[in-house]
């Protein structure tokens, strides 16, 4: 699977921010798979706390900018989603529609490829 990353620049709390997200990004309240059916979810690879969206093949994982998966070089961004898909341009194209829409929201929004 390959990654592209959105970071974004708000004061918001991690589940404040995953409810609005969820809304703008019209995305239901679980997710499809059987074992990955609650979004809120707990691993300490992930800095804690995070959510975990899937829609359409497309694995969206909410994050802190913090501990284990902190990114220094957007030290500025206190959440970012992690777009995770089988298809590098794609995840890249997700990433910048994502970053496009929140931006236009009024919240500061980067997107940065890992692929």
């Amino acid at each position: 699977m390959t990654t592209a990353e959105v970071y974004f620049k708000t004061g918001m709390g991690l589940e404040q921010f995953a409810a609005w997200f969820r809304e703008l990004m019209n995305l239901r309240d679980v997710n499809r798979s059987p074992f990955q059916l609650e979004q809120q979810r707990y691993g300490v690879n992930y800095g804690g706390d995070y959510f975990l969206f899937e829609v359409l093949g497309v694995e969206l994982r909410l994050l802190r900018n913090q501990g284990e998966v902190e990114i220094p070089e957007h030290g500025d961004y206190y959440l970012y989603v992690m777009v995770r898909i089988n298809t590098a341009s794609l995840s890249s194209s997700i990433a910048e529609n994502i970053g496009n829409l929140v931006n236009a929201e009024g919240i500061e929004a980067i997107v940065d490829s890992v692929a």
